[in-house]
């Protein structure tokens, strides 16, 4: 007697392969310039909050309105890692919560 024919097991959910080193042409050009949202994307930001690091002078606006790409991911890293912002922000921790406590 044969066996019955066995169905195929479901596919597993698998995430498409991340493709390092390629960028998606729709969404820059070949200057490496892009807009505040594809600039949020990349640096895991929201819209208001790269205008925002924009008006602080953070990262630079060019004269077109839109970012470089590799400049402004520079600029945002240097200045998370600025020790003058960090101690500042410790410190404004610290006098809240004496603040709280008092």
């Amino acid at each position: 007697m044969a066996k019955p024919a066995r169905d195929p097991l479901p596919q597993l959910y698998r995430p498409s392969p991340v493709r390092s080193g390629t960028r998606s042409r729709q969404c820059q050009t070949a200057d490496d310039t892009v807009s505040s949202s594809v600039l949020g994307r990349h640096l895991d930001l929201t819209y208001q909050r790269i205008l925002q690091l924009a008006e602080e002078r953070v990262i630079e606006r060019l004269p077109n309105g839109r970012f470089n790409l590799d400049d402004s991911r520079v600029r945002y890293i240097r200045w998370l890692r600025d020790p003058e912002r960090r101690s500042a922000r410790t410190q404004a921790d610290a006098d809240f919560v004496k603040a709280k406590t008092s």
